[in-house]
């Protein structure tokens, strides 16, 4: 009897550990797996981080000539101006400020799946949250300003301009009566319109700045990930 219970105990000890075995073999393999699909999903995210680079280095640009182009806006208006020079303001006055989007379609996944709160470095992912948590904030602070810049304009009683621009975007003619006011500095239009030029001036250097910061995060993201890689 004792020899039939032995044996009985050796066979559930097997079982045992055989269970465990399969377990810890379960365990690594899966672990492996999510091991490659965090790979995966890493080297997506640098190409979206490449994307981006891209994407803030060409807003950038168009800002980077928007600012002096609206300093040069200032010295048309001191000049007497005819049809041609007030078309030549209106083109340079063609500058907006852009709402920036990133590429974030594999962020979205990582975070609605719970992959980004489960990746192995939790350094990367504090820094990845960080990134689009900025972007976010670029986007508020955005709307903010056009909404700032509509209301200062209006404010400022720019109907005059506004009502060039609109003849401009709509290709119909200006008449000559429509621009007396630029060739008159000591007019409450023509001041309001300079007040309001260096009003945006001044905003689209704020967005560069803050498009240098998103550069530099970028950069440092993807220092990370070819770490990681």
């Amino acid at each position: 009897m004792r020899k039939y219970l032995l044996y009985a105990i050796g066979e559930i000890a097997l079982v045992v550990i055989g269970i465990l075995l399969a377990i810890q073999i379960n365990t690594w393999y899966q672990s492996k797996i999510n091991r490659s699909e965090e790979k995966e999903m890493i080297r997506r995210i640098y190409a979206d981080l490449k994307s981006d680079t891209k994407y803030l280095l060409n807003i950038d640009s168009i800002y980077i000539k928007a600012i002096p182009n609206l300093e040069r806006i200032f010295y048309l208006i001191d000049e007497q101006n005819d049809i041609d020079d007030v078309n030549e303001i209106l083109d340079k006055y063609s500058a907006q400020l852009f709402e920036l989007q990133p590429s974030k379609i594999t962020f979205e996944e990582m975070k609605n799946t719970g992959r980004i709160y489960s990746l192995s470095d939790l350094y990367l992912k504090d820094a990845l949250i960080n990134y689009y948590t900025k972007f976010e904030e670029h986007q508020i602070e955005t709307r903010k300003d056009r909404s700032d810049v509509s209301a200062f304009y209006f404010a400022h009683d720019n109907y005059a301009f506004w009502t060039l621009l609109q003849k401009k975007r709509k290709k119909q003619a200006i008449s000559p009566e429509l621009i007396e006011w630029m060739n008159n500095p000591n007019s409450i239009e023509w001041k309001n319109y300079e007040i309001s030029i260096g009003y945006f001036q001044s905003t689209l250097k704020k967005h560069r700045h803050l498009i240098e910061e998103l550069i530099n995060l970028n950069q440092s993201l993807r220092s990370l990930i070819e770490n990681e890689m």
